[in-house]
């Protein structure tokens, strides 16, 4: 169509009787305003054409990244579940041996003891699946996505697992500073291990003078290790129950957003 104005225009240009000069000039702009307006809707439908184009991109990737994300928040969702019996089985067997804190130490049940000494030096560190929303952070990629509560959700995630991260480090450091070192010095851990360590066959028995591990439950340091102990556990619970409602809302929002598109 293009073509056919322009070489309407280029036969009116070549001919020159004056006497028609006037009509053929007339004739010429109304082809060349049908021409521009041509051109200008061809470059209307491609512009539209572009945008339908970039607009399939971006639902592509907004449904690709919404199903990675999610496949990551099931894996983190199950790993901190693992986390939250972790931290039980620690915190029971704290207050469990705070309860038998008493100077008539011999009548406690001497494995019992052990079992919860065993129990309260497991440590909560929990190792977070975080690379695609990472990436979907670092990339800017989280823009693809309308709702603004799956955006502000995964902006707060990180800031959540950070937090966590530093409560399970301080737990780390005071097992290593003052739990273990007490426990170096009054009691015998291969006797614990041997019973309930997945090592225990290969560590066995000690050979040296036996040592009856219940003589901690007389002691006011190790009392206040284990309150303190579970004081840092408490508050990483917090901060756990905080994680798993984020993941929780994410996960839900996650599955609209799939739905939708």
């Amino acid at each position: 169509m293009i073509k056919f104005f322009r070489k309407i225009r280029q036969n009116l240009l070549m001919e020159n009787l004056p006497t028609r000069q006037a009509g053929k000039t007339s004739k010429y702009f109304k082809y060349a305003i049908g021409e521009i307006v041509l051109v200008v809707i061809g470059i209307l439908i491609a512009l539209s054409i572009n945008n339908w184009n970039e607009n399939r991109k971006i639902k592509k990737e907004n449904y690709l990244l919404s199903k990675r994300l999610l496949d990551e928040v099931n894996k983190n969702m199950a790993s901190l579940e693992i986390s939250f019996i972790r931290l039980e089985k620690i915190d029971t067997s704290t207050i469990q041996a705070l309860s038998l804190m008493t100077e008539e130490y011999k009548t406690v049940n001497s494995v019992l003891i052990d079992s919860l000494i065993y129990n309260i030096l497991i440590t909560p560190n929990n190792n977070f699946y975080t690379s695609v929303l990472n990436e979907a952070l670092s990339t800017g990629k989280v823009s693809l996505f309308d709702n603004d509560s799956l955006k502000q959700i995964i902006y707060n995630i990180p800031t959540s697992i950070s937090k966590i991260e530093e409560s399970e480090k301080g737990i780390d450091v005071d097992i290593n500073q003052n739990l273990v070192p007490f426990f170096y010095e009054n009691i015998s851990l291969r006797t614990i291990d041997s019973k309930f360590s997945e090592f225990g066959k290969k560590i066995g028995v000690s050979n040296l003078k036996s040592s009856d591990n219940r003589i901690i439950l007389t002691s006011r340091k190790f009392e206040n290790i284990l309150d303190n102990k579970y004081y840092l556990s408490q508050r990483l619970l917090s901060k756990y129950i905080v994680l798993k409602k984020d993941f929780v809302k994410l996960h839900r929002l996650l599955l609209n957003n799939l739905k939708n598109d």
